[in-house]
């Protein structure tokens, strides 16, 4: 199966949320133009909640409804949105996990001692990453079964106060969920998972 290819420019994507709070294969690693635009239709069964990352506003949905339109409002945006969808009546787990790739960008990624076990987040096949750091972590990334992933162009670590350089996953993270381990020099440790697509 061959990475999606981005749709043409001033389309608006719909993202549905299937019964059970999950969102189809096809929809959950969308590679959009800098100007398209996504929305959610809710079609769970339950009321959901879907908390992003970074640069839009958490989601809330009622049974049946459709979300505003999110994207650039006229802007180019250059970077990846992750999310996740959680049943409100439930929301200490969640239901699924997708992203959405603006032209070229990197997910944020924050590594922080404030904030050491993250929700799971994910790119699309070939997306990127951009870890900023309140201090010098050493950065460890496995596979599910636990083997080194050995997966991104550079491989940074250990990642630094600030913002880092943007880094690419290589065809070997595509359809894996990666978990990574940061850990300080005063061994305060934390850390995460994330979905690559295929």
């Amino acid at each position: 199966m061959s990475a999606a290819r981005p749709l043409p420019q001033g389309v608006l994507r719909n993202i549905p949320i299937s019964p059970g709070g999950s969102i189809p294969p096809a929809s959950q690693s969308l590679k959009i133009s800098p100007y398209d635009s996504f929305n959610f239709t809710n079609g769970a069964g339950f009321a959901v909640r879907i908390i992003f990352n970074t640069q839009f506003s958490n989601v809330d949905l009622g049974v049946g409804a459709t979300s505003a339109e999110d994207g650039g409002n006229g802007s180019a945006l250059n970077l990846t949105v992750s999310y996740n969808v959680y049943n409100v009546a439930n929301p200490t787990t969640p239901t699924a996990t997708g992203c959405v790739q603006f032209g070229i960008g990197p997910l944020a990624v924050a590594m922080d001692a404030s904030h050491l076990n993250p929700a799971p987040f994910a790119i699309p096949a070939g997306g990127q990453i951009q870890v900023s750091a309140d201090g010098t972590y050493k950065v460890t990334w496995t596979f599910a079964n636990g083997s080194p992933a050995n997966v991104w162009s550079p491989a940074i670590t250990p990642v630094h106060a600030g913002q880092n350089p943007v880094q690419n996953a290589l065809a070997g993270a595509n359809s894996q969920t990666l978990k990574y381990t940061f850990v300080t020099a005063a061994l305060v440790q934390g850390g995460g998972t994330v979905k690559v697509g295929s």
